[in-house]
């Protein structure tokens, strides 16, 4: 890894991570997590500031990673990548010896999540325009724009193939990342189909694509980089620490009741949207000014333990070991004990029988958690109720929920953040896995 492949990386991380952090408009008032919140945005911002410092870079991926292990297992599919990556950094810049790996890692990881959220799409409700969130999500970006009509039903022939188009994209990206001649445009292509993604701004899926960017600039080779870097970074680092600087003051702004969700809403799209696009033109003049591949480095092994871990974290849906966070990406994937609607993939073998031991939600007074399991066919996995009481983070009106649920045949009620039944599946179990709802009706849910 070059110096100014370095530098490319760290700035696209801080990025990722202020982006990330912005999906939430709740999270300034979080009780409980606060504080790792604000520090981790604090650290990302101060590496904007200064992009070539590898202890910076070090302090905010742990301040990051610190978050995470705070939030899980209730960890979005993009925030379960940027773990991935910053690990992989983090490893990277304490052994200075392996800094060659962190490119192997990061361009491994790539194609890891873009080959599993296409294997997750290959399922009959994706692939249906009926069922499949990206013709709901593409569908509704076009409404967002006024480039459909607000009452219109039926998709039109171009949103009703957004399945099949989103699948191939992804499986087209790694096709073109991977050889040596077209990783230019596969770098190219992948911005743009990101920027592409997050116009539906209420979904707000730049949080993803800000973390795709980081995994896509891997891909560049140093004298790339060095074009990127002293062409076009370096002469405007003051104009995007302003904008970072923006972004955080839109953020608290809403936080402390200054504007309205709406208002914040359409300024954090608008500022991602100009990031956005400068990135796509000026990582398209760097690669054009050098795309010779002489400065190429192949694809060669990475790091054994981080990638195992990523394709464990892959393959979770299919085995049972869990069905949200891993990397399936709104696909409508839905594999149970006895069901499946994968083309491929057979029912899911439910390693820990957490899938099969199931609870109907009966009622509950927290008006969030009643959205989970929306039909009467849906049920919920025990775990992941017993995760839902434990769980002591997310405000004080929630913790006075009460919950009616049948198991079994028999109703019980609880209160949230009272002593947990005691054949509740263990802390470290709740804290790791996190399931969805399963049973007729879940597949039609669009949730990461």
């Amino acid at each position: 890894m070059g110096l100014y492949q370095a530098r490319v990386l760290s700035l696209l991380w801080a990025v990722a991570v202020v982006v990330s952090l912005h999906s939430s408009a709740n999270w300034l008032r979080d009780l409980t997590h606060q504080w790792s919140s604000l520090v981790a945005f604090i650290a990302a911002l101060w590496l904007l500031c200064k992009p070539t410092s590898h202890r910076l870079l070090q302090v905010s991926i742990v301040t990051y990673l610190i978050l995470a292990v705070a939030i899980m297992p209730n960890i979005p599919n993009h925030r379960m990548v940027l773990v991935f990556a910053g690990i992989a950094l983090l490893v990277g810049t304490l052994r200075r010896a392996d800094s060659p790996k962190v490119l192997a890692n990061l361009r491994w990881l790539t194609v890891i999540v873009y080959l599993f959220a296409a294997l997750a799409k290959c399922n009959v409700d994706y692939l249906n325009s009926g069922t499949s969130c990206a013709t709901l999500f593409l569908s509704e970006s076009l409404k967002l724009h006024a480039l459909r009509p607000l009452d219109a039903a039926a998709p039109t022939a171009g949103v009703s193939w957004a399945g099949w188009w989103s699948l191939l994209a992804e499986v087209g990206l790694v096709a073109l990342l991977i050889p040596l001649k077209t990783r230019s445009l596969g770098v190219v292509a992948g911005i743009a189909f990101h920027l592409f993604l997050a116009t539906h701004y209420i979904k707000y899926f730049a949080n993803f694509s800000a973390v795709m960017l980081l995994l896509l600039s891997s891909w560049l080779s140093e004298e790339q980089c060095r074009k990127l870097v002293t062409k076009h970074l370096a002469p405007r680092n003051g104009i995007l620490i302003a904008w970072a600087g923006l972004f955080a003051a839109v953020l608290i702004a809403h936080a402390c009741g200054f504007i309205s969700l709406g208002t914040w809403v359409l300024l954090r799209y608008a500022v991602w949207s100009v990031f956005a696009v400068f990135v796509l033109l000026v990582v398209t003049k760097s690669v054009r000014a050098a795309s010779s591949a002489e400065g190429y480095s192949r694809l060669t092994a990475p790091s054994a333990v981080l990638i195992s871990l990523a394709l464990l974290n892959g393959i979770s849906p299919y085995v049972g070991i869990k069905t949200r966070s891993g990397f399936s990406m709104y696909s409508n994937l839905r594999i149970e004990p006895g069901h499946s609607n994968h083309l491929v993939a057979p029912p899911s073998i439910d390693v820990f029988g957490y899938l099969s031991d199931t609870v109907r939600i009966v009622s509950t007074s927290d008006k969030t958690f009643a959205k989970l399991t929306p039909q009467s066919s849906e049920r919920l996995p025990y775990i992941s109720l017993c995760a839902y009481l434990a769980r002591m983070d997310d405000g004080a009106r929630e913790l006075q929920s009460e919950v009616s649920y049948e198991r079994n045949g028999e109703v019980t009620t609880r209160n949230r953040g009272q002593e947990l039944p005691r054949d509740c599946p263990a802390w470290i179990a709740r804290k790791l896995l996190l399931y969805g709802p399963v049973g007729d009706g879940a597949e039609r849910s669009c949730i990461w």
